[in-house]
Order: structure tokens, then C-alpha cells, then sequence
């Protein structure tokens, strides 16, 4: 069997694209979910031999190193350097009815063909939400902890009554929004209250 590389002659248009950014990469993911049952009772790991199987959890562990993140190179050089063994070892791996790459399948990611895992991606896929929804939580955080810093600098420049006013609040930030750049100091909440009780003059 002939090792595959990039230059393989490959119908682009005819593969799926890969559900991600072809540069997207998780830089503090140190970890992917194994759902260890589907894994034991797979039809892939109950037919294999122990090397095929542990080269495929390492494929799917080095996976999450590639770019896109879930990937892998279609190429089987690359591979065998990945895993640490001889071509002609992985061509030899790669070639049994076991091989490692079950289920792997081209895509396009870009301009790139690789090769994806659906279990891989769904588990990738869970992952980018999850990431999204720690961004969500940790924004909602910063963003209550903005509002309630600036509520106390109201107080502080201006009054109790004003800092409880959430109208004069919102109107408060949206003069800053609009006028500073950078950090809300008292003196740019003090002109922001100012701003504000000129204008309801107008």
C-alpha cells in the first residue's frame, strides 16, 4: 500500500466541509470526553487487535492538538511521525481490516482536505459550546460587575437616590459608552452626571 499525502488526487468539491474554522484551535483544552461505554461496547474496539485500538485512541488524543481541532492530516507520513513509528509500520497498521482510521473520512477544511471522525466532531463540537458558554457567563460577570462598580461611583459623586434611579443609570453608561474610552473613573461618572442633568434642561 502506498503511503497518502497532500498531493493525492482528491474531487474537493464532492467532501464534506468540516463544521469548524479551518484555523479554529481550543488552546487550553487539555482534555476531550470519552464516553467510556461507547467505547468498550463499539463494534471497532470488540474486533480489533490491542495495537489497533490503542493507536486509534492516540489519533483521536492527537487529534486535539491539529488545526482545525478534531482533525487529522491526510497524509501518512505525517501520521506515522505522530503516532512515533516507522511508515512502514502505520502503512502496515493502516492496511489491516482493524485499521485505526475507522470511521475517519475526508473533508474539507478550507483549502485543506483532512480527515475527520464523527465522534470526534460531536465531542469537538460540545466542546466549543461548552467554551461558549463559560465566555457567556464569564461577560455576563464582568458586565454585572461593571454596572454595580458604577452604581456605587453614582452614589459616591452624586446620591443614593440617583444610584437606585435606573434610568439615570442607564443613561449614566451610555454617556460614558459614547464618551470614554477607557476605564470609568469618578471623574468620568461626575461629568456623565453632569452631561445628563444638562440635557433633561433641554
Amino acid at each position: 500500500m502506498q503511503p497518502q499525502n497532500k498531493f493525492s488526487v482528491v474531487d474537493v468539491s464532492e467532501l464534506p466541509e468540516y463544521p469548524l474554522d479551518e484555523n479554529e484551535r481550543l488552546e487550553s483544552h487539555s482534555f476531550f470526553l470519552l464516553h467510556y461505554d461507547r467505547w468498550l461496547e463499539s463494534e471497532f474496539r470488540l474486533k480489533s487487535s490491542l495495537e489497533s485500538r490503542g493507536a486509534a485512541i492516540d489519533l483521536f488524543s492527537l487529534s486535539q492538538r491539529q488545526t482545525p481541532v478534531g482533525t487529522l492530516p491526510n497524509d501518512d507520513v505525517q501520521l506515522a511521525k505522530l503516532l512515533h513509528i516507522t511508515l512502514e509500520h502505520w502503512l502496515r497498521l493502516k492496511s489491516a481490516n482493524d485499521s485505526p482510521l475507522y470511521k475517519w473520512t475526508l473533508c474539507r477544511c478550507g483549502s485543506k482536505v483532512r480527515l475527520m471522525h464523527p465522534v470526534v466532531t460531536e465531542v469537538v463540537l460540545k466542546a466549543f459550546d461548552g467554551k461558549r458558554a463559560n465566555l457567556d457567563r464569564a461577560e455576563a460577570g464582568r458586565e454585572r460587575k461593571r454596572m454595580n462598580d458604577l452604581r456605587g461611583t453614582i452614589e459616591r459623586v452624586g446620591s443614593k437616590s440617583m444610584a437606585h434611579d435606573e434610568s439615570i443609570v442607564l443613561r449614566v453608561k451610555a454617556w460614558l459608552a459614547e464618551n470614554v474610552s477607557g476605564n470609568w473613573t469618578t471623574s468620568c461618572v461626575a461629568r456623565a452626571l453632569e452631561a445628563i442633568s444638562l440635557n433633561s434642561f433641554h
